[in-house]
């Protein structure tokens, strides 16, 4: 695979160079980029190009785009950030120490609110489950307002670690996330599209209970992920 080393805006001539070889990517020097945060990650969530960036040092404006990264409803693979993101939650589950404790500290209300979130999916797990004592199960818990948090968690369901998350859960404090576990608002696509993955361990297990209870005639099924 081509590896283009560039900045924001992308220039046409490397633009053209991806539009006649889908196997190049871009690494992108987000440093030196005219482009930042939001509109940085606007640009290169309308572009869904394959990319991902590179800091030259760990500064205020880099801990600034990880924030945005978690809040914004631009939905972008960037694997880098991603892999931050995770490590950030894990160190608030006290998992490891990567280093993220002041920017845990300064931002704490917003990311233990996305935080709540991911750890809510455990109960998207039984809504995907095509059973009504499940689904009502579910809907019965507090409904939550989905219009404060990003959509670019579904980026870290893939990664093997993401499923520690689900240890020492308070289960009180789980909630129904409708938007997010009912609508198609991931670029089209639903949040089943993310979760029903080899990766996830979570998931597998349901859906090989659900399976085998299907097979002895229950009313039990696995939703279709379109």
């Amino acid at each position: 695979m081509k590896i283009i080393e560039t900045t924001t805006p992308i220039s046409i001539d490397n633009l053209k160079i991806y539009f006649e070889n889908k196997e190049t990517s871009f690494l992108i020097d987000y440093d030196n980029s005219s482009l930042k945060e939001e509109k940085f990650l606007i640009y290169l969530s309308n572009l869904e190009l394959p990319c991902d960036i590179k800091f030259n040092k760990q500064n205020e404006d880099h801990m600034k785009l990880l924030l945005q990264y978690l809040k914004t409803k631009n939905l972008v693979s960037l694997p880098s950030l991603e892999k931050e993101a995770l490590s950030v939650f894990l160190q608030m589950k006290d998992f490891f120490d990567f280093g993220y404790s002041k920017f845990i500290e300064e931002n704490y209300e917003e990311l233990n609110k996305i935080l709540k979130l991911i750890e809510s999916l455990c109960l998207y797990n039984f809504y995907c489950v095509e059973s009504k004592t499940f689904k009502n199960y579910v809907e019965d818990r507090e409904h939550k307002n989905c219009d404060e948090l990003g959509l670019n968690f579904v980026n870290l369901i893939k990664y093997d670690d993401f499923n520690l998350l689900f240890e020492s859960i308070n289960q009180d404090s789980l909630f129904f996330y409708e938007d997010f576990f009912k609508e198609y608002i991931f670029k089209g696509k639903n949040l089943y599209h993310y979760w029903a993955i080899e990766n996830n361990p979570m998931f597998l297990l349901t859906w090989g209970i659900s399976v085998g209870l299907n097979n002895n005639d229950t009313e039990m099924k696995v939703d279709s992920p379109v």
